[in-house]
């Protein structure tokens, strides 16, 4: 097979050229049924790429970039050949999972460790996990089609330790990468995961599936590379299930890059608590995007949402925030919040609230505003001797601080 160049708006025509094994395609696959669901599911409705949903997310952008599949294949003794990868605990890519040795053994120095889910270890029991994955109408559903395998973290109940997760390229190629993972973190647990999710010259597209069970705790810190942003383009898609009584954490940070998506959706059952917090300095020509939708589904819950952009040069940020209030979901207080500081007269922002409440037992509130430099606030730095560049700078970080 010749080299093909293809952008994501072509990706449902390369379904029956079978370039990769994915899970749609390998029938002895643990995600077989569920990933042939998605794949019908686009053959049926069209690339979700083109969704309306997507309008103020410069799906131009997304279209325009390009990646390569090819014959080439990655040897058999090849590694995630990154010096930086030594510092996390565990790397992931398609169908791909790399823990360090003590993570691997079930107990290390007295500590309970998550145990590693693999589509290669008969123990891992992922086919359970298959409701999770069902199609969405989203661009993540090619990730469950397309995937070569999911691969995840099952901590034991009761744990409490941190975890360092890279999201790193194995294939070192142009390509589609399709990632599909699992997080389940177990009852009465205190997990904080660091994320960070690397750039490759080609798409990644990401479905991570978050299981917090009863009475667990789950914070997630999450950060985007800050190299190869000329090139990088991610679609994260997040599934968070929060059981009873769980806590469930969310800080996110990053500069745009070529083009990202960063869509977080949130489950929330009965005594839970919820927290979101997002800031983003974008500049040159990137792109980002964000999507929090919290849906409270049992009763006595709390939400906090707050994502915070600066936009420069011609960047350009989104953001759509949901807050769902079922009719059981009585007692629920929830507060969504989005500022966007243009600093350019080419920078643009798009920020869109939506509230569906559908009981009256509830305290919920939000607050979105697109805005520039405050020039009384500036004048005030600036007559106290402080320089211009210096008191915008400083306006700024406490713009994403306060």
């Amino acid at each position: 097979m010749a080299n093909i160049e293809y952008s994501i708006g072509e990706l449902h025509n390369l379904f029956e050229l079978e370039l990769r094994n994915s899970m749609s395609l390998n029938e002895s696959s643990v995600l077989h049924d569920v990933a042939v669901e998605n794949k019908d599911n686009i053959m049926e409705n069209g690339n979700p790429v083109f969704n309306k949903y997507y309008k103020n997310m410069k799906p131009k952008a997304l279209l325009e970039h390009l990646n390569l599949a090819s014959q080439s294949s990655v040897p058999n003794d090849y590694h995630w050949d990154i010096p930086e990868l030594e510092e996390f605990d565990v790397i992931i890519d398609d169908g791909h999972i790399e823990a360090k040795s003590e993570l691997t053994n079930k107990k290390w120095n007295n500590i309970w460790n998550p145990k590693v889910l693999s589509p290669y270890s008969t123990r891992s029991n992922l086919e359970k996990y298959q409701p999770y994955f069902k199609p969405t109408g989203k661009i993540s559903d090619f990730a469950v089609a397309h995937s070569t395998g999911i691969v995840g973290l099952k901590y034991p109940a009761k744990m409490s330790r941190g975890t360092s997760i890279a999201y790193s390229d194995y294939y070192n190629d142009k390509d589609l990468n399709c990632v599909t993972v699992l997080i389940d973190v177990g009852k009465n647990c205190d997990v904080t995961i660091d994320e960070k999710f690397f750039n490759k010259d080609g798409l990644k597209i990401f479905k991570i599936v978050y299981l917090v069970r009863d009475y667990a705790s789950l914070t997630i810190e999450r950060k985007f590379d800050i190299d190869g942003k000329d090139c990088g383009a991610n679609i994260i898609e997040s599934n968070v299930i929060q059981f009873p009584k769980s806590k469930f954490e969310y800080k996110v940070t990053g500069e745009g890059s070529k083009y990202i998506q960063d869509l977080m959706y949130i489950d929330v059952y009965e005594g839970c608590e919820t927290n979101v917090r997002g800031s983003f300095d974008l500049y040159g020509d990137y792109i980002n995007n964000s999507v929090v939708d919290v849906h409270h589904i049992g009763k006595d819950s709390t939400s906090r949402v707050d994502i915070r952009s600066i936009i420069d040069d011609t960047a350009h940020s989104s953001f759509l925030g949901s807050i769902i209030v079922d009719k059981e979901a009585e007692g629920t207080d929830a507060e969504l919040v989005n500022k966007n500081l243009l600093v350019s007269n080419t920078a643009s922002a798009v920020t869109e609230p939506q509230l569906d409440i559908h009981t009256k037992e509830i305290a919920c509130s939000h607050g979105c505003t697109v805005s520039n430099i405050d020039k009384q606030q500036l004048y005030f730095l600036e007559s106290r001797g402080i320089e211009t560049h210096i008191a915008e700078e400083t306006l700024k970080q406490c713009f994403l601080k306060m």
